[in-house]
């Protein structure tokens, strides 16, 4: 096929000390019809002029600023103002590899509505096979390091989450995504540079049943009519929530009616030792001991 053009959107916020590493990184790119759209979303640092200083520099670069509304707010602004026929996000304080839209566009083909760097084998799989694995968390949900076909993104609902809802967005727009694709490749390749920032959001947030709870209703709002056709994914996804609640030593009751059904359905589906005993221990400390035990168990059996 024909090499398309890429729009490769950077959602900025107070990444000052990474941003200029990430941007050079993106205009090295082998590759070379792409456009870059860094998305200002209220930086109270100096993210904002640098990003002014690259688009003077490079006419591949634009820039939009916007009062602080959140990371899918900045980048539905990209989205709204691209005009390449792929997408590709990039976190601020992140980097790409030199080779990254070209290992990418690469494996493109004219029935291929995206491509997912980062795993376990290259194969292609359904839209269908690509919800699932999120829901078992046999994929990471993030946006990031991906190429996806613009057209997906008309009508997505999921890019107007509120600014309420910092931790998990990128899994919901590719939970919504993946229910709209046909094919996907997959690839083993890891063009991705994801930096650790202790300043991130995902580093400090607080575990909350407020929040567990309303990420659980997201997704099964996201999942819709078609959630009959992943119940097992969407049984052990809820199992991950109720974990979740669980390891991070949130207060909950087991009354509650999503895990009452859960306790009540554990027999419908094959269940790893871990899921067990989530389900079986209903004392939170000693599920936590239980837990790392397994965790030990699994380390060790590794080793051998």
């Amino acid at each position: 096929m024909n090499k398309p053009k890429i729009s490769i959107i950077v959602p900025v916020y107070n990444t000052e000390p990474y941003l200029r590493e990430c941007i050079e990184s993106i205009l090295r790119q082998s590759y070379a019809d792409f456009e870059v759209l860094l998305v200002n979303d209220g930086s109270k640092d100096r993210s904002g002029e640098i990003c002014e200083k690259y688009a003077g520099k490079d006419t591949r670069v634009k820039v939009f600023h916007q009062t602080n509304q959140g990371v899918t707010a900045a980048r539905k602004c990209g989205i709204l103002h691209s005009n390449g026929e792929y997408l590709c996000f990039v976190d601020s304080d992140d980097t790409i590899t030199p080779d990254a839209l070209a290992v990418l566009v690469e494996a493109l083909q004219e029935d291929i509505d995206a491509v997912v760097s980062a795993a376990n084998k290259n194969v292609f799989i359904s839209g269908h096979e690509y919800v699932r694995m999120l829901l078992e968390n046999e994929k990471n949900g993030s946006l990031w390091g991906n190429l996806y076909k613009r057209s997906l993104f008309k009508n997505c609902r999921s890019l107007d989450l509120d600014k309420d809802f910092p931790i998990g967005e990128d899994y919901i727009t590719n939970l919504e995504l993946g229910l709209k694709m046909k094919r996907i490749v997959c690839l083993t390749a890891s063009i991705y540079n994801y930096r650790y920032n202790p300043a991130s959001v995902m580093h400090v947030r607080t575990y909350t049943l407020a929040y567990e709870e309303k990420f659980r209703k997201t997704v099964e709002k996201t999942l819709g009519s078609e959630i009959e056709n992943f119940e097992e994914a969407w049984y052990k996804c809820q199992l991950r929530t109720l974990e979740n609640l669980i390891v991070r030593r949130v207060r909950f009751s087991y009354d509650r009616p999503w895990i009452h059904k859960l306790l009540k359905t554990r027999h419908n589906y094959p269940l790893t030792l871990r899921q067990k005993i989530i389900l079986r221990v209903r004392h939170a400390v000693l599920c936590r001991y239980l837990l790392g035990i397994e965790v030990r168990i699994k380390e060790r059996l590794k080793c051998k």
